[in-house]
């Protein structure tokens, strides 16, 4: 399953079901003390800085009262404030957050989930050390994310693309599902890189776990099928992910609930620490294995566990015809750790029924260890238990609880905690989850604490039509002219008349073309030896296509965070679809980048149409980029939709025959299938038939005008012609 770590980290809707995840400045709406049979209590809105050290206890309210003498820490809590993060959740680390959230700050690709990114900082500041802090960064300022159609997931992240991925039709949705699942996916993304690189596969010889690349020669010629698998620790990736979101923002896991809890097994026999290297270390799965290994597991046994938690973890594979349980792993652990007594500790035993009762596959699932039947009770016994210790708090409404009482680990110690129900929306500030400082051995309640969580708020912040706001979008328009002196590559000798060619049409529309050997690292293409010929008719068609648009439109793609737009004649770039767009990140700053293929001359006569497509994307990053600073924008997800029947649904990359169903019923609202993908496909490939002169429906003209109006806003168009190549074909 090592692969899928490195495709993929989803979050699966068919799990338990996904609820909020904290998110927000961590300011504190309302604190109160009650003392009603010896238990205090409070309520507490809580967010990103509140983590495994805070636990459910208190910030001291006088941490901020005096203000800071050093110039970092001051610029710091006052950039911290002015983003909607508490100055506590900088946990000391006022250097490394200037530079965090310079990175996110100035990120286009994270879009509306800037300050989701910005939330994560607490778990980053725990975990980052210096000497990984420029790797880590680098990743940060990379991270892509956005909404799309996924099959059967909630979010996803892929260290593929380093991009996170939500359920969503481009629009983030203020749901408590949203949340949750946002924030699972950007602790993928802290685990992933906070460390260092992942390590290797994994595989086993049949005696030993060996790192695939550290093979012998004679060991990569066995033929034996051991060798042929790798083995990774999802279910250590994905409990690991929720255990820490929970721990961070929830306080209670929501989804992989047997995976979270294994983990808080493991931080109940080996100590906090010892559990978070383990999830938060690039070499996990090795980890894991010397763990078993020192327990006195067999490599075949060990191979077995992967097997069997790795199925409970996804159930994308088939059944194993061994299965093991979680429960008997962690007795023998504790065992080897701890000593024989585990039926002694309370809080070990109860973690043990929580597993025993999470499986979504439970009569897979049976214990072998004879002493276990003693201890693991059925569901209904484990909620009386939980109801037997809620009636010990004040105010407790029963319809509120979600799931029973979770031991999780707080201030390094186990407590309790459950998620409680709560609406969809912002507004709405009824506690999610509760916190309860238990002594398990007397079996009482020692104080609890309700948890509020509010929201992130927008980065940038949204203003108001006014002079503040036109301040901003001037501040954003920047010096094209470097893009109209750029000097033609030094190559080959029979290609430099195109190198020539294409710095000459760059020059001309202020956009950089590469070509032939001039291709950058970041364009995904196969080197075959470049054709003179086919490349000055792929420049033909460029040229011709640049010319469509507005005198000096180009240079308005170096704006903001944007530093302009790169064309990159390719063979065969490597994408999902016949063409690739992206925004790259370089070291001279963002580049929209519109990758053509020109291999043939089947690819040289759909050219044209694939630059109009990708510079209509690249278009919307820009007037993204631009109505984002908009209290009441005109252009957004939410006004589109509008556009569209209340029935109509996009359909992702993965539901063709869904797609072609939804074409045939919605055909007069779209120009093609494909467009049926996504909203900003939807919009490209709208805008290309119109440059293409192609005849459109009323509803399609309709999305065109509004879309166009869009365009005409957030560009400056002075110089314009009174209609744009594409007014003229919608308005002819």
């Amino acid at each position: 399953m090592h692969i899928f770590k490195r495709a993929c980290c989803a979050l699966m809707a068919g799990a338990l079901t996904v609820s909020v995840l904290a998110a927000s400045g961590c300011r504190k709406a309302e604190e109160t003390t009650r003392e009603s049979s010896g238990v205090s209590s409070s309520v507490t809105s809580t967010s990103a800085s509140v983590s495994e050290q805070t636990g459910p206890s208190e910030t001291d309210p006088s941490e901020e009262t005096t203000e800071p003498q050093d110039p970092t820490e001051r610029e710091a809590k006052a950039r911290a404030t002015e983003l909607g993060l508490d100055p506590s959740a900088l946990h000391g680390k006022y250097d490394l957050f200037l530079k965090y959230s310079d990175c996110i700050v100035n990120n286009p690709k994270l879009g509306d989930f800037r300050g989701y990114a910005l939330h994560l900082f607490p778990m980053v500041a725990d975990h980052l050390s210096s000497e990984n802090e420029e790797f880590f960064l680098s990743k940060l300022k990379d991270l892509k994310m956005d909404t799309c159609i996924l099959d059967s997931l909630q979010g996803q992240f892929s260290t593929v693309d380093n991009a996170v991925s939500i359920y969503g039709e481009g629009i983030v949705y203020e749901y408590e599902t949203t949340y949750a699942t946002t924030f699972h996916e950007l602790t993928h993304f802290v685990d992933a890189y906070i460390d260092g690189e992942i390590e290797d596969d994994v595989c086993f010889t049949g005696e030993k776990f060996i790192y695939r690349n550290d093979l012998s020669e004679e060991e990569k010629l066995v033929s034996d099928e051991t060798l042929a698998s790798s083995f990774y620790t999802s279910f250590i990736t994905e409990g690991g992910a929720e255990l820490y979101s929970s721990k961070y923002f929830s306080k209670s896991p929501r989804n992989y609930y047997c995976e979270s809890c294994f983990m808080i097994g493991l931080e109940l026999i080996y100590g906090c620490e010892k559990a978070e290297d383990l999830f938060f270390s690039h070499d996990s799965t090795m980890q894991f294995i010397h763990l078993m290994e020192d327990a006195g597991y067999s490599g075949q046994k060990i191979c077995n566990v992967f097997d069997s938690f790795n199925y409970s973890t996804y159930s994308h594979s088939d059944r194993p015809s061994e299965i093991v349980c979680y429960e008997d792993v962690l007795v023998d652990l504790y065992e080897h750790a701890k000593g024989k007594n585990w039926k002694e500790d309370k809080a070990f035993c109860r973690l043990l029924n929580q597993i025993h009762n999470g499986y979504s596959d439970a009569a897979s699932f049976t214990p072998v260890h004879e002493e276990l039947q003693d201890v693991l009770t059925d569901n209904s016994k484990a909620w009386n238990w939980s109801e037997a210790v809620l009636d010990q708090v004040d105010e407790k409404q029963d319809s509120d609880y979600v799931d029973t009482l979770c031991v999780m680990f707080f201030d390094g110690k186990p407590s309790l905690s459950a998620r409680m129900t709560r609406s969809d929306g912002p507004d709405d500030f009824r506690p999610t989850a509760i916190c309860i400082d238990y002594d398990f051995d007397q079996e009482k309640v020692l104080s609890y604490q309700y948890c509020e969580y509010t929201y992130p708020q927008d980065v940038p912040e949204r203003l108001a039509s006014g002079k503040e706001l036109d301040q901003r979008l001037l501040s954003f328009s920047k010096d094209n002219s470097a893009s109209h002196q750029q000097t033609p590559f030094t190559g080959k000798p029979e290609m430099q008349t195109v190198y020539d060619r294409a710095a000459e049409i760059g020059n001309k529309y202020g956009v950089r073309i590469f070509l032939g050997e001039n291709v950058p690292e970041y364009v995904p293409c196969i080197e075959d030896a470049y054709n003179a010929d086919s490349l000055n008719t792929a420049l033909d068609h460029v040229d011709r296509v640049l010319s469509k648009f507005p005198e000096g439109f180009f240079d308005q793609f170096n704006y903001g965070s944007y530093s302009g737009l790169d064309i990159a004649l390719a063979n065969r770039p490597l994408s999902y679809s016949d063409l690739l767009f992206n925004v790259c990140t370089t070291e001279d700053g963002y580049y929209m980048t519109c990758a053509l293929d020109c291999t043939d001359n089947t690819s040289l006569a759909l050219l044209e149409s694939h630059l109009i497509e990708q510079i209509f994307l690249a278009i919307e990053c820009r007037i993204e980029h631009y109505f984002e600073n908009f209290k009441e924008p005109s252009f957004s997800g939410e006004t589109w939709a509008t556009y569209n029947p209340q029935e109509f649904h996009y359909t992702g990359y993965i539901y063709r025959e869904y797609e072609k169903g939804m074409y045939d019923h919605f055909k007069n609202y779209v120009v093609s299938s494909s467009a049926m993908v996504s909203p900003s496909d939807d919009r490209a490939k709208l805008m290309t038939a119109l440059m293409n002169a192609e005849e459109l429906t009323e509803p399609c003209q309709k999305k065109a005008e509004y879309y166009s109006r869009c365009i005409r806003e957030a560009f400056d168009d002075s110089s314009w012609p009174e209609k744009t190549t594409w007014e003229e074909a919608l308005f002819r």
